[in-house]
Protein backbone atom coordinates (compact mmCIF):
# COMPACT_ATOMS: atom_id res chain seq x y z
CA UNK A 1 0.00 0.00 0.00
CA UNK A 2 1.07 3.62 -0.54
CA UNK A 3 -0.09 6.84 1.13
CA UNK A 4 0.83 10.31 -0.15
CA UNK A 5 0.26 13.29 2.17
CA UNK A 6 0.49 17.03 1.61
CA UNK A 7 3.13 18.52 3.87
CA UNK A 8 0.72 21.13 5.22
CA UNK A 9 -1.65 18.43 6.44
CA UNK A 10 1.24 16.39 7.79
CA UNK A 11 2.40 19.40 9.82
CA UNK A 12 -1.03 20.00 11.39
CA UNK A 13 -1.44 16.31 12.16
CA UNK A 14 2.02 16.07 13.75
CA UNK A 15 1.43 19.17 15.87
CA UNK A 16 -1.75 17.64 17.29
CA UNK A 17 -0.05 14.30 17.98
CA UNK A 18 2.76 16.10 19.82
CA UNK A 19 0.20 17.30 22.39
CA UNK A 20 -0.16 13.65 23.43
CA UNK A 21 3.25 12.12 22.71
CA UNK A 22 6.22 14.11 23.98
CA UNK A 23 9.63 12.96 25.17
CA UNK A 24 10.70 9.37 25.68
CA UNK A 25 8.05 6.68 26.11
CA UNK A 26 8.31 3.55 28.23
CA UNK A 27 7.30 1.44 25.23
CA UNK A 28 8.95 2.37 21.89
CA UNK A 29 5.75 1.74 19.96
CA UNK A 30 3.99 4.48 21.97
CA UNK A 31 6.30 6.99 20.30
CA UNK A 32 4.98 6.02 16.86
CA UNK A 33 2.03 6.80 14.57
CA UNK A 34 -0.14 4.14 13.02
CA UNK A 35 -1.43 4.80 9.48
CA UNK A 36 -4.41 2.85 8.22
CA UNK A 37 -5.92 2.89 4.72
CA UNK A 38 -9.34 1.43 3.92
CA UNK A 39 -11.99 2.06 1.25
CA UNK A 40 -13.81 4.34 3.72
CA UNK A 41 -10.97 6.57 4.95
CA UNK A 42 -7.28 7.10 5.52
CA UNK A 43 -6.47 7.69 9.19
CA UNK A 44 -3.51 8.11 11.51
CA UNK A 45 -3.46 7.39 15.24
CA UNK A 46 -1.34 7.85 18.37
CA UNK A 47 -1.87 6.69 21.94
CA UNK A 48 -0.22 6.79 25.35
CA UNK A 49 -2.69 4.18 26.70
CA UNK A 50 -4.66 6.85 28.62
CA UNK A 51 -5.29 9.07 25.58
CA UNK A 52 -5.89 8.20 21.93
CA UNK A 53 -6.12 10.64 19.03
CA UNK A 54 -7.24 9.64 15.53
CA UNK A 55 -6.84 12.01 12.58
CA UNK A 56 -8.84 11.53 9.35
CA UNK A 57 -6.57 12.60 6.49
CA UNK A 58 -8.30 14.70 3.85
CA UNK A 59 -5.56 16.02 1.57
CA UNK A 60 -4.06 12.60 0.88
CA UNK A 61 -4.13 9.80 -1.66
CA UNK A 62 -3.99 6.08 -0.92
CA UNK A 63 -3.23 3.07 -3.12
CA UNK A 64 -4.32 -0.26 -1.67
CA UNK A 65 -5.37 -1.16 1.87
CA UNK A 66 -3.48 -1.96 5.04
CA UNK A 67 -1.61 -0.30 7.89
CA UNK A 68 1.93 0.48 8.92
CA UNK A 69 3.73 2.25 11.77
CA UNK A 70 6.10 5.25 11.52
CA UNK A 71 8.06 6.97 14.37
CA UNK A 72 6.61 10.35 15.33
CA UNK A 73 10.10 11.90 15.47
CA UNK A 74 10.54 11.12 11.75
CA UNK A 75 7.18 12.74 10.94
CA UNK A 76 8.24 15.90 12.81
CA UNK A 77 11.30 16.18 10.57
CA UNK A 78 9.31 15.45 7.40
CA UNK A 79 6.72 18.12 8.28
CA UNK A 80 9.26 20.91 7.75
CA UNK A 81 9.17 22.48 4.32
CA UNK A 82 6.83 24.00 1.74
CA UNK A 83 3.10 23.45 2.25
CA UNK A 84 2.44 22.05 -1.23
CA UNK A 85 5.25 19.49 -1.19
CA UNK A 86 4.30 15.88 -0.54
CA UNK A 87 5.55 12.98 1.56
CA UNK A 88 4.73 9.41 0.57
CA UNK A 89 4.98 6.11 2.47
CA UNK A 90 5.19 2.86 0.53
CA UNK A 91 4.87 -0.42 2.43
CA UNK A 92 4.50 -3.97 1.19
CA UNK A 93 4.62 -5.66 4.57
CA UNK A 94 8.40 -5.29 4.90
CA UNK A 95 10.50 -2.12 5.08
CA UNK A 96 8.82 1.23 4.54
CA UNK A 97 10.09 3.50 1.75
CA UNK A 98 9.66 7.16 2.64
CA UNK A 99 9.86 9.65 -0.24
CA UNK A 100 10.17 13.33 0.69
CA UNK A 101 9.57 15.73 -2.21
CA UNK A 102 11.50 19.00 -1.82
CA UNK A 103 11.26 21.56 -4.66
CA UNK A 104 10.34 18.82 -7.17
CA UNK A 105 13.27 16.67 -6.01
CA UNK A 106 12.47 13.32 -4.44
CA UNK A 107 14.59 12.09 -1.53
CA UNK A 108 13.94 8.47 -0.56
CA UNK A 109 14.92 6.68 2.62
CA UNK A 110 14.13 3.27 4.08
CA UNK A 111 12.99 2.60 7.64
CA UNK A 112 12.45 -0.70 9.38
CA UNK A 113 8.92 -1.98 9.68
CA UNK A 114 7.11 -2.57 12.97
CA UNK A 115 4.45 -5.24 13.15
CA UNK A 116 1.05 -3.46 13.31
CA UNK A 117 -0.20 -6.31 15.50
CA UNK A 118 1.85 -4.81 18.34
CA UNK A 119 -0.28 -1.66 18.31
CA UNK A 120 -2.29 -1.37 21.57
CA UNK A 121 -6.06 -1.56 21.16
CA UNK A 122 -7.95 1.60 22.13
CA UNK A 123 -11.40 0.07 22.62
CA UNK A 124 -14.63 0.23 20.69
CA UNK A 125 -16.00 3.34 19.03
CA UNK A 126 -17.92 5.69 21.33
CA UNK A 127 -21.21 7.21 20.08
CA UNK A 128 -21.20 11.02 20.22
CA UNK A 129 -23.72 13.84 19.89
CA UNK A 130 -23.29 17.59 19.18
CA UNK A 131 -22.15 19.70 22.15
CA UNK A 132 -21.94 23.31 21.01
CA UNK A 133 -19.58 25.32 23.18
CA UNK A 134 -17.86 22.36 24.87
CA UNK A 135 -14.38 23.15 23.53
CA UNK A 136 -14.53 26.85 24.44
CA UNK A 137 -15.95 26.04 27.90
CA UNK A 138 -13.21 23.47 28.56
CA UNK A 139 -10.51 25.96 27.56
CA UNK A 140 -12.02 28.60 29.81
CA UNK A 141 -12.28 26.29 32.81
CA UNK A 142 -8.96 24.42 32.53
CA UNK A 143 -6.78 27.25 33.98
CA UNK A 144 -8.80 27.09 37.21
CA UNK A 145 -8.22 23.36 37.77
CA UNK A 146 -5.59 22.20 40.24
CA UNK A 147 -2.05 21.28 39.20
CA UNK A 148 -1.40 19.29 42.38
CA UNK A 149 -1.04 15.69 41.18
CA UNK A 150 -1.89 14.40 44.67
CA UNK A 151 -5.45 15.67 44.12
CA UNK A 152 -6.33 14.05 40.80
CA UNK A 153 -10.05 14.75 41.12
CA UNK A 154 -9.29 18.48 41.09
CA UNK A 155 -6.82 18.24 38.18
CA UNK A 156 -9.79 18.02 35.88
CA UNK A 157 -12.92 19.58 34.43
CA UNK A 158 -16.15 18.10 35.75
CA UNK A 159 -19.32 17.65 33.70
CA UNK A 160 -22.35 17.41 35.98
CA UNK A 161 -25.49 16.26 34.16
CA UNK A 162 -27.41 15.17 37.26
CA UNK A 163 -29.95 17.95 36.71
CA UNK A 164 -31.90 19.12 33.70
CA UNK A 165 -29.27 21.72 32.74
CA UNK A 166 -25.73 20.30 32.66
CA UNK A 167 -22.87 22.38 34.02
CA UNK A 168 -19.07 22.22 33.76
CA UNK A 169 -16.90 22.99 36.80
CA UNK A 170 -13.23 23.40 37.65
CA UNK A 171 -11.65 24.15 41.04
CA UNK A 172 -8.31 23.93 42.80
CA UNK A 173 -9.68 24.28 46.33
CA UNK A 174 -8.97 28.04 46.50
CA UNK A 175 -11.17 29.17 43.63
CA UNK A 176 -13.99 27.72 41.58
CA UNK A 177 -15.37 28.43 38.12
CA UNK A 178 -18.68 27.11 36.79
CA UNK A 179 -20.19 27.26 33.31
CA UNK A 180 -23.94 26.74 32.93
CA UNK A 181 -26.38 27.11 30.06
CA UNK A 182 -24.34 24.93 27.69
CA UNK A 183 -25.96 22.99 24.86
CA UNK A 184 -24.89 19.55 26.09
CA UNK A 185 -26.23 16.17 24.93
CA UNK A 186 -27.69 13.61 27.31
CA UNK A 187 -24.84 11.41 28.56
CA UNK A 188 -25.17 7.90 29.97
CA UNK A 189 -23.34 9.02 33.12
CA UNK A 190 -24.35 11.84 35.46
CA UNK A 191 -20.79 12.78 36.44
CA UNK A 192 -17.80 12.73 34.09
CA UNK A 193 -14.40 13.91 35.34
CA UNK A 194 -12.09 14.80 32.43
CA UNK A 195 -8.39 15.28 33.27
CA UNK A 196 -7.02 18.58 31.97
CA UNK A 197 -4.74 17.96 29.00
CA UNK A 198 -2.87 19.81 26.29
CA UNK A 199 -4.85 18.35 23.42
CA UNK A 200 -8.30 19.67 24.39
CA UNK A 201 -6.70 23.05 25.15
CA UNK A 202 -5.14 23.19 21.68
CA UNK A 203 -6.39 26.29 19.85
CA UNK A 204 -6.57 24.47 16.48
CA UNK A 205 -9.51 22.26 17.43
CA UNK A 206 -12.83 23.04 15.78
CA UNK A 207 -15.33 24.78 18.06
CA UNK A 208 -18.13 22.58 16.71
CA UNK A 209 -17.61 19.37 18.66
CA UNK A 210 -19.43 16.21 19.57
CA UNK A 211 -18.99 14.37 22.88
CA UNK A 212 -19.91 10.97 24.29
CA UNK A 213 -19.15 8.49 27.07
CA UNK A 214 -18.45 4.77 26.66
CA UNK A 215 -21.03 2.29 27.91
CA UNK A 216 -18.92 1.43 30.96
CA UNK A 217 -18.43 5.14 31.73
CA UNK A 218 -14.63 4.77 31.74
CA UNK A 219 -13.78 6.67 28.56
CA UNK A 220 -14.77 10.11 27.26
CA UNK A 221 -14.78 10.93 23.54
CA UNK A 222 -14.61 14.24 21.66
CA UNK A 223 -14.97 14.63 17.90
CA UNK A 224 -13.87 17.99 16.50
CA UNK A 225 -13.30 18.42 12.77
CA UNK A 226 -10.99 15.66 11.49
CA UNK A 227 -10.01 14.68 15.06
CA UNK A 228 -11.43 11.94 17.25
CA UNK A 229 -10.03 12.07 20.78
CA UNK A 230 -10.63 9.53 23.54
CA UNK A 231 -9.36 9.83 27.11
CA UNK A 232 -9.71 7.71 30.23
CA UNK A 233 -12.04 9.54 32.61
CA UNK A 234 -11.06 9.90 36.25
CA UNK A 235 -12.77 7.20 38.31
CA UNK A 236 -13.60 9.01 41.52
CA UNK A 237 -15.97 11.39 43.27
CA UNK A 238 -15.86 15.10 42.54
CA UNK A 239 -16.24 17.46 45.55
CA UNK A 240 -19.63 18.99 46.32
CA UNK A 241 -18.95 22.26 44.55
CA UNK A 242 -22.45 23.71 45.03
CA UNK A 243 -22.04 24.20 48.78
CA UNK A 244 -19.19 26.70 48.39
CA UNK A 245 -21.02 29.07 46.03
CA UNK A 246 -22.31 32.06 48.07
CA UNK A 247 -25.98 32.88 47.72
CA UNK A 248 -25.21 36.56 47.16
CA UNK A 249 -27.91 37.72 49.53
CA UNK A 250 -25.42 38.70 52.25
CA UNK A 251 -23.18 40.71 49.92
CA UNK A 252 -22.81 44.34 51.00
CA UNK A 253 -19.68 45.16 48.99
CA UNK A 254 -19.07 45.11 45.26
CA UNK A 255 -16.11 45.91 43.00
CA UNK A 256 -16.44 46.42 39.28
CA UNK A 257 -13.20 46.58 37.30
CA UNK A 258 -13.39 48.62 34.12
CA UNK A 259 -12.68 46.46 31.07
CA UNK A 260 -10.28 49.05 29.65
CA UNK A 261 -8.33 48.86 32.92
CA UNK A 262 -7.97 45.06 33.03
CA UNK A 263 -4.97 45.00 30.68
CA UNK A 264 -3.20 47.74 32.63
CA UNK A 265 -3.96 45.90 35.88
CA UNK A 266 -2.18 42.83 34.52
CA UNK A 267 0.97 44.82 33.81
CA UNK A 268 0.84 46.62 37.17
CA UNK A 269 0.23 43.51 39.26
CA UNK A 270 3.07 41.58 37.63
CA UNK A 271 5.47 44.45 38.41
CA UNK A 272 4.41 44.78 42.05
CA UNK A 273 6.79 43.82 44.87
CA UNK A 274 6.47 40.38 46.39
CA UNK A 275 5.54 37.23 44.53
CA UNK A 276 2.12 36.18 45.76
CA UNK A 277 -0.19 38.67 47.48
CA UNK A 278 -1.90 41.93 46.56
CA UNK A 279 -4.47 43.98 48.46
CA UNK A 280 -7.39 46.16 47.43
CA UNK A 281 -8.34 49.04 49.72
CA UNK A 282 -11.79 50.54 49.08
CA UNK A 283 -13.39 53.68 50.48
CA UNK A 284 -17.03 54.67 50.87
CA UNK A 285 -16.45 57.26 48.11
CA UNK A 286 -16.06 54.40 45.60
CA UNK A 287 -12.29 54.71 45.19
CA UNK A 288 -10.05 51.62 44.93
CA UNK A 289 -6.35 51.45 45.79
CA UNK A 290 -4.20 48.51 44.69
CA UNK A 291 -1.36 47.63 47.06
CA UNK A 292 1.56 45.23 46.65
CA UNK A 293 2.35 43.00 49.61
CA UNK A 294 5.09 40.57 50.49
CA UNK A 295 4.37 37.10 51.86
CA UNK A 296 4.18 38.41 55.45
CA UNK A 297 1.53 40.95 54.52
CA UNK A 298 3.74 44.07 54.71
CA UNK A 299 2.61 46.74 52.23
CA UNK A 300 5.36 47.99 49.93
CA UNK A 301 3.55 50.12 47.33
CA UNK A 302 0.05 51.50 46.71
CA UNK A 303 -1.47 52.77 43.45
CA UNK A 304 -5.00 54.23 43.09
CA UNK A 305 -7.10 52.84 40.23
CA UNK A 306 -8.32 55.76 38.14
CA UNK A 307 -9.36 54.02 34.91
CA UNK A 308 -13.03 53.59 35.73
CA UNK A 309 -13.05 50.79 38.30
CA UNK A 310 -15.71 51.41 40.97
CA UNK A 311 -16.42 50.14 44.49
CA UNK A 312 -19.82 50.24 46.23
CA UNK A 313 -20.16 49.82 49.96
CA UNK A 314 -19.17 51.31 53.32
CA UNK A 315 -15.46 50.69 52.77
CA UNK A 316 -13.33 47.56 53.19
CA UNK A 317 -10.15 45.80 52.15
CA UNK A 318 -9.12 42.32 51.09
CA UNK A 319 -5.94 40.37 50.40
CA UNK A 320 -5.85 38.10 47.35
CA UNK A 321 -3.49 35.94 45.34
CA UNK A 322 -2.31 38.05 42.42
CA UNK A 323 -2.18 35.21 39.89
CA UNK A 324 -5.72 34.15 40.75
CA UNK A 325 -6.97 37.73 40.32
CA UNK A 326 -5.37 37.96 36.87
CA UNK A 327 -6.81 34.59 35.82
CA UNK A 328 -10.29 35.70 36.84
CA UNK A 329 -10.02 39.05 35.04
CA UNK A 330 -8.63 37.45 31.88
CA UNK A 331 -11.51 34.95 31.91
CA UNK A 332 -14.04 37.79 31.81
CA UNK A 333 -14.98 37.99 35.50
CA UNK A 334 -14.71 41.70 36.25
CA UNK A 335 -17.44 42.35 38.88
CA UNK A 336 -17.26 40.82 42.38
CA UNK A 337 -19.63 40.93 45.36
CA UNK A 338 -18.81 39.80 48.90
CA UNK A 339 -20.07 40.06 52.50
CA UNK A 340 -16.83 41.05 54.26
CA UNK A 341 -13.04 40.99 53.88
CA UNK A 342 -12.83 37.28 54.82
CA UNK A 343 -15.84 36.06 52.81
CA UNK A 344 -15.54 34.46 49.35
CA UNK A 345 -15.85 36.80 46.38
CA UNK A 346 -18.61 35.93 43.89
CA UNK A 347 -18.59 36.99 40.25
CA UNK A 348 -20.91 36.35 37.30
CA UNK A 349 -20.20 37.21 33.68
CA UNK A 350 -23.88 37.31 32.71
CA UNK A 351 -23.40 34.49 30.20
CA UNK A 352 -23.68 31.49 32.49
CA UNK A 353 -20.21 31.78 34.00
CA UNK A 354 -19.74 31.95 37.79
CA UNK A 355 -16.48 32.44 39.67
CA UNK A 356 -15.74 32.10 43.40
CA UNK A 357 -12.43 33.37 44.83
CA UNK A 358 -11.23 32.93 48.41
CA UNK A 359 -9.28 35.79 50.08
CA UNK A 360 -6.21 35.41 52.31
CA UNK A 361 -6.05 36.12 56.02
CA UNK A 362 -2.89 37.78 57.32
CA UNK A 363 -1.92 37.66 61.01
CA UNK A 364 -1.80 41.06 62.73
CA UNK A 365 0.90 42.22 65.17
CA UNK A 366 3.25 44.81 63.73
CA UNK A 367 2.31 43.99 60.15
CA UNK A 368 0.24 46.47 58.19
CA UNK A 369 -2.76 45.68 56.03
CA UNK A 370 -5.01 47.84 53.86
CA UNK A 371 -8.23 48.78 55.65
CA UNK A 372 -9.52 51.92 53.93
CA UNK A 373 -13.00 51.81 55.46
CA UNK A 374 -12.89 55.26 56.98
CA UNK A 375 -9.55 56.68 55.86
CA UNK A 376 -8.36 57.09 52.31
CA UNK A 377 -5.09 55.27 51.48
CA UNK A 378 -2.33 57.53 50.22
CA UNK A 379 0.72 56.87 48.07
CA UNK A 380 4.18 57.56 49.47
CA UNK A 381 5.58 60.92 48.34
CA UNK A 382 8.70 61.22 46.10
CA UNK A 383 10.58 62.95 48.95
CA UNK A 384 9.97 60.00 51.21
CA UNK A 385 11.02 57.64 48.44
CA UNK A 386 14.38 59.44 48.08
CA UNK A 387 14.89 59.33 51.83
CA UNK A 388 14.07 55.64 51.87
CA UNK A 389 16.59 54.90 49.10
CA UNK A 390 19.26 56.78 51.03
CA UNK A 391 18.71 54.64 54.12
CA UNK A 392 18.17 51.40 52.15
CA UNK A 393 14.67 51.00 53.65
CA UNK A 394 11.56 50.01 51.59
CA UNK A 395 8.94 52.66 50.88
CA UNK A 396 5.68 51.87 52.64
CA UNK A 397 2.36 53.51 51.84
CA UNK A 398 0.49 55.40 54.56
CA UNK A 399 -2.40 53.10 55.24
CA UNK A 400 -4.48 52.41 58.36
CA UNK A 401 -3.60 49.44 60.53
CA UNK A 402 -5.91 46.43 60.36
CA UNK A 403 -7.60 44.68 63.20
CA UNK A 404 -5.36 41.84 64.37
CA UNK A 405 -6.25 38.42 63.07
CA UNK A 406 -5.10 35.49 65.15
CA UNK A 407 -4.03 33.15 62.41
CA UNK A 408 -2.90 33.06 58.82
CA UNK A 409 -5.00 30.81 56.67
CA UNK A 410 -4.62 29.72 53.09
CA UNK A 411 -7.71 30.50 51.01
CA UNK A 412 -9.67 27.28 50.90
CA UNK A 413 -13.25 26.56 50.05
CA UNK A 414 -15.60 26.34 53.08
CA UNK A 415 -16.12 22.83 54.38
CA UNK A 416 -19.53 21.20 54.63
CA UNK A 417 -21.41 22.14 57.81
CA UNK A 418 -23.25 19.48 59.78
CA UNK A 419 -26.47 19.94 61.71
CA UNK A 420 -24.54 20.83 64.88
CA UNK A 421 -22.97 23.86 63.21
CA UNK A 422 -19.36 22.60 63.48
CA UNK A 423 -17.11 21.87 60.47
CA UNK A 424 -17.08 18.19 59.57
CA UNK A 425 -14.13 16.96 57.51
CA UNK A 426 -14.74 14.39 54.82
CA UNK A 427 -12.65 11.24 54.58
CA UNK A 428 -10.88 12.70 51.56
CA UNK A 429 -10.00 15.89 53.45
CA UNK A 430 -8.72 13.87 56.44
CA UNK A 431 -6.61 11.83 54.04
CA UNK A 432 -5.29 15.00 52.42
CA UNK A 433 -4.34 16.51 55.79
CA UNK A 434 -2.56 13.30 56.78
CA UNK A 435 -0.72 13.39 53.48
CA UNK A 436 0.39 16.99 54.08
CA UNK A 437 1.74 16.01 57.51
CA UNK A 438 3.56 13.03 56.03
CA UNK A 439 4.94 15.22 53.25
CA UNK A 440 6.27 17.73 55.79
CA UNK A 441 7.94 14.91 57.75
CA UNK A 442 9.40 13.56 54.52
CA UNK A 443 10.86 16.98 53.75
CA UNK A 444 12.46 17.11 57.20
CA UNK A 445 13.88 13.63 56.67
CA UNK A 446 15.17 14.61 53.25
CA UNK A 447 16.83 17.71 54.70
CA UNK A 448 18.51 15.59 57.39
CA UNK A 449 19.67 13.06 54.78
CA UNK A 450 21.09 15.88 52.66
CA UNK A 451 23.01 17.13 55.68
CA UNK A 452 24.36 13.65 56.39
CA UNK A 453 25.30 13.29 52.73
CA UNK A 454 27.19 16.59 52.85
CA UNK A 455 29.17 15.40 55.89
CA UNK A 456 29.94 12.10 54.14
CA UNK A 457 31.23 13.92 51.06
CA UNK A 458 33.35 16.14 53.30
CA UNK A 459 34.75 13.09 55.10
CA UNK A 460 35.57 11.42 51.79
CA UNK A 461 37.41 14.52 50.59
CA UNK A 462 39.38 14.70 53.83
CA UNK A 463 40.22 10.99 53.57
CA UNK A 464 41.45 11.46 50.02
CA UNK A 465 43.59 14.37 51.14
CA UNK A 466 45.11 12.28 53.95
CA UNK A 467 45.77 9.38 51.59
CA UNK A 468 47.46 11.72 49.15
CA UNK A 469 49.59 13.15 51.95
CA UNK A 470 50.57 9.64 53.14
CA UNK A 471 51.51 8.62 49.61
CA UNK A 472 53.62 11.73 49.29
CA UNK A 473 55.45 10.92 52.55
CA UNK A 474 55.98 7.33 51.44
CA UNK A 475 57.40 8.48 48.13
CA UNK A 476 59.79 10.80 49.99
CA UNK A 477 60.94 7.97 52.27
CA UNK A 478 61.52 5.70 49.29
CA UNK A 479 63.72 8.35 47.68
CA UNK A 480 65.71 8.75 50.92
CA UNK A 481 66.15 4.99 51.24
CA UNK A 482 67.41 4.75 47.68
CA UNK A 483 70.26 7.17 48.40
CA UNK A 484 73.55 5.26 48.90
CA UNK A 485 76.21 6.83 51.08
Amino acid sequence: MKITIKRRELRGMTTGFSKIISGQQGLPILGCVRFCASPEAVTSEVTDLDQTAVYALDKSAAEGEGDFIVPLDLLRKLSKGADNDTVSFDSNGGDIYVTNTVSNHAVTQTIGATDPAEWPLSGDEIPTAPATGFISAFNRLAPFASTDTTRLALCSVHIDSSEAAAVMVATDGRRLTLMAGLDMPELNKESVIIPTNKFLQWNQLSADAEIGVSEDGQRFCVKAGPWTYRIKAYDGVYPNYRQVIPSGGDAVHSIRFAKNEVKALGQIIRAFPGDELIAFGCTADGEITLCGKDHDGVIDLCIPLTGGSVYKGAGCSMTLNRSMVLDALNAGFTEFTFADKHAPLLSSDGEGGTHVLMPYRICGGAKREVEGASQEPTVASPERAESSQATQQPVAAKVPLPKPVQEKEQPTMPKEINSGGTPELTAFENLLESFEVAKAKAKETQAAMNEVSAYIRKAVREDKARRKEVESVRAGLQKLQSIQV
